[in-house]
């Protein structure tokens, strides 16, 4: 079965290459944008979501690689508000607003690298299992020769993981950030 990376007929899009700070120059890496770009970023990732299905289907969980989690955690939104806010705690705080909202942001480390040509990725699901399903592998297990008229079994078990999306919509890829 296949992983949560790479899942065929899942959409992908990929973060505005407007990345002009801290030394970049017209990046789609976060590292490289202001805070206001980092929440736009999420804010139209989560909002394509809705806009392709008609709002059948909103992300309730949106998973990211440890830095891009890191520096949403630490860095202050709004820029010139004294408030404490963070960009994961406004952005949770704002999409929380209606039922289908984002619930929840959570570190995925092997994120990092596996998109296209090594770049990192986001995903945004449902955390529901009628939409994706994940399935739990079972250490191979075998059991003790059974000996039967010039004959030796020997019984085995296993069971492989991974994902199951019954919905691809579901589902959505944020590439380059």
């Amino acid at each position: 079965m296949l992983g949560f990376i790479g899942y065929p007929n899942v959409p992908t899009d990929t973060a505005l290459n407007d990345g002009n700070s801290n030394g970049g120059t017209n990046d789609t890496e976060w590292e490289f944008k202001t805070p206001e770009q980092v929440y736009r970023d999420l804010s139209n990732f989560v909002s394509a979501m809705r806009t392709a299905t008609n709002g059948a289907e909103s992300p309730e969980v949106i998973a990211l690689p440890q830095a891009q989690f890191d520096l949403i955690l630490q860095t202050p939104y709004p820029t010139n508000s004294a408030s404490g806010e963070t960009i994961m705690s406004f952005f949770l705080k704002t999409q929380r607003m209606t039922p289908a909202g984002v619930q929840s942001i959570i570190p995925m480390p092997y994120l990092a690298g596996k998109g296209t040509a090594g770049v990192d990725v986001a995903i945004a699901y449902r955390k529901r299992a009628d939409k994706i399903k994940l399935h739990i592998p079972m250490e191979f297990e075998q059991r003790p020769p059974i000996e039967d008229l010039n004959e030796v079994r020997t019984l085995c078990r296993m069971k492989t993981g991974g994902i199951q999306v019954n919905k691809p919509l579901s589902m959505r890829y944020l590439e380059g950030i």
